[in-house]
C-alpha cells in the first residue's frame, strides 16, 4: 500500500531559494500528443550493422533519443545502433577504448536497441528482445554482469526478464519488466533483483539516492535507494495524477501531464510538488543536476533552474525559476539533459548542445563560457611492464584536458583496484585506468 505524504507547496521551478520574478513563456501547442516514452521502433527499422571501431565516425542522422551524463552523452538511432561522445575515463562510451572522443562513435557491436540511458559514469541500453546491456564504471555492480569490473564494451545485465523500460543513476540501474515489476542492480548488487512492493510500473527514474516509478494509471511513487535490506515503502508524490512521463536526474524530478503542464519536486517528493508556472503544451521534460528543459511538438525548447554554466541556453548565467525559451533552437524534435548541459536534435539535421556540454561536432554560437581547445587524436602506446603482473599491462592515456598531459599506470586483474603495483597508477574521476 502506498503511503501519502504531507502536502507542502514549493516555489515555482522547485528551487530552494525564491528568485526574482521573470517573464514566463508558453510553448507553442504541440503538433500532436506523442505516445508515452520511451518510443519503441518496430523491428523492421532496426537494421544497423554491428561495428567496433573507435575511428568509425557515424553521423547524427536518424537520431531517435538523446541522453546525457556528466561529461559524455549518447544518442540512440532509429536503425537500432547507439553513438556516444565526450569523456571516457571509465569506458562509458562503449567504444572499446579509454580515449575521449570529440565526435560520435558507435558503441561496440550493439544493435537492435530501442532505449538508451546515461548517467555520470555508466550507460545502459535496452534491446528489442527485452535484454539490457551496460558499459562503463562498475565499482558497485551497476553493470549487472556479476562483477565489479569496469567495461569499455557492452555486457549483458543478468537477472532481467523482458524489460520494457530502463533507467540509470549514480551507482544503480533499474528496469521495468513486462509484468510491471521493477528489477534493480548496483549499490552492492551485481545482478538484477526485484524491488519488493513495486507493481504496475510503466516507467522508472533514478536520482541521487531516489528511485521513482510512474504507474500505468498516471500516479508517481518515490523511495530511497540503497543496498539490500528493508528499503522504505514507496510514497505517492502528490499532485501528479494523470502523469504521462517522468524524469529524475540527481536532485530533482519533473513530470509531464496529459494536459501539457509540468510539475516538479525535490528528492523523493516528501515536500509535495509545485507546478512550473507559465509553461503549457509540454510534450516532454528532461532534468539535469539543477535545471530542467521542456519540449513542445512545435519544436520550441524552454529551460529553467540553475544557469551558472549556461545550461538554460539563453546566453546568460543568472538562475531562472521561470522557463525561458532557448534562442536559436527551432524545429527541435528531441531534447535530453545532462549534468549541466542540454542537447536537442533538430528537424533540419544535427544535434545542438549548450551549457557545459561534452565535446561534440555541433558548435554553440556563442558558447558560454568558452571551452578548452580539443587536442588532436594521437596514437596511444601500450607497453608490457614486468611490474604490472602477468595479466596486466602498463598503459598510457592522453587526456584532452589539458592537451599536454599523458597519464600512465597498470591495467588488469592483478592491480587490485589501483593497488598492488610499484608503478603509480592513474586515476581519473575515481576510476582506475
Amino acid at each position: 500500500m502506498l503511503r501519502v505524504v504531507a502536502i507542502a507547496v514549493l516555489i515555482a521551478g522547485c528551487g530552494g531559494k525564491k528568485d526574482e520574478p521573470a517573464p514566463v513563456v508558453e510553448l507553442p501547442p504541440a503538433d500532436a500528443a506523442p505516445p508515452p516514452p520511451p518510443p519503441k521502433a518496430p523491428p523492421s527499422e532496426l537494421t544497423g550493422a554491428p561495428v567496433c571501431d573507435p575511428e568509425h565516425t557515424p553521423s547524427f542522422e536518424g537520431v531517435a533519443q538523446i541522453s546525457g551524463g556528466v561529461a559524455h552523452a549518447c544518442a540512440r538511432k532509429r536503425d537500432g545502433t547507439v553513438v556516444c561522445w565526450g569523456e571516457n575515463g571509465a569506458g562509458m562510451l562503449g567504444a572499446g577504448t579509454p580515449d575521449p572522443v570529440n565526435h560520435p562513435t558507435q558503441v561496440c557491436n550493439l544493435t537492435q536497441v530501442v532505449e538508451v540511458a546515461v548517467t555520470s559514469y555508466h550507460t545502459c541500453a535496452r534491446k528489442v528482445d527485452g535484454t539490457v546491456w551496460c558499459w562503463g564504471a562498475n565499482t558497485a555492480g551497476q553493470l549487472g554482469d556479476g562483477t565489479t569490473t569496469d567495461r569499455d564494451t557492452p555486457v549483458r545485465a543478468s537477472g532481467v526478464a523482458r524489460a520494457v523500460a530502463i533507467a540509470v543513476g549514480g551507482f544503480e540501474s533499474c528496469a521495468v519488466e513486462e509484468d510491471g515489476g521493477v528489477a534493480c542492480w548496483g549499490v552492492g548488487r551485481t545482478a538484477a533483483k526485484k524491488v519488493p512492493g513495486l507493481a504496475n510500473a510503466a516507467q522508472v527514474a533514478i536520482g541521487s539516492g531516489v528511485l521513482c516509478v510512474l504507474a500505468r494509471g498516471g500516479t508517481v511513487a518515490c523511495r530511497g535507494t540503497g543496498p539490500e535490506g528493508a528499503p522504505p515503502a514507496p510514497e505517492v508524490v502528490l499532485g501528479l495524477d494523470g502523469a504521462r512521463s517522468i524524469s529524475h536526474r540527481w536532485s530533482r524530478g519533473c513530470a509531464t501531464r496529459a494536459d501539457g503542464t509540468v510539475a516538479c519536486w525535490q528528492g523523493a517528493g516528501e515536500g509535495g510538488t509545485a507546478p512550473v508556472t507559465g509553461l503549457a503544451n509540454a510534450a516532454h521534460v528532461t532534468t539535469g543536476l539543477g535545471h530542467a528543459c521542456a519540449l513542445a511538438g512545435g519544436g520550441a525548447v524552454a529551460c529553467w533552474g540553475d544557469n551558472a554554466k549556461g545550461q538554460l541556453g539563453d546566453r546568460a548565467v543568472e538562475r531562472s525559476a521561470a522557463p525561458r525559451v532557448v534562442p536559436g533552437v527551432t524545429g527541435a524534435e528531441l531534447v535530453g539533459a545532462g549534468h549541466d548541459f542540454t542537447c536537442a536534435k533538430l528537424r533540419a539535421g544535427g544535434i545542438r548542445c549548450w551549457g557545459n556540454q561534452p565535446p561534440n561536432l555541433v558548435p554553440d554560437p556563442p558558447p558560454p563560457p568558452p571551452r578548452p581547445v580539443l587536442c588532436p587524436r594521437a596514437e596511444i602506446p601500450v607497453y608490457d611492464k614486468p611490474g604490472c603482473g602477468a595479466d596486466a599491462t602498463f598503459r598510457c592515456v592522453k587526456s584532452f584536458r589539458p592537451c599536454s598531459q599523458q597519464y600512465c599506470g597498470c591495467s588488469g586483474k592483478t592491480v587490485g583496484g589501483c593497488a598492488g603495483t610499484a608503478l603509480a597508477p592513474f586515476k581519473q574521476k575515481g576510476h582506475c585506468l
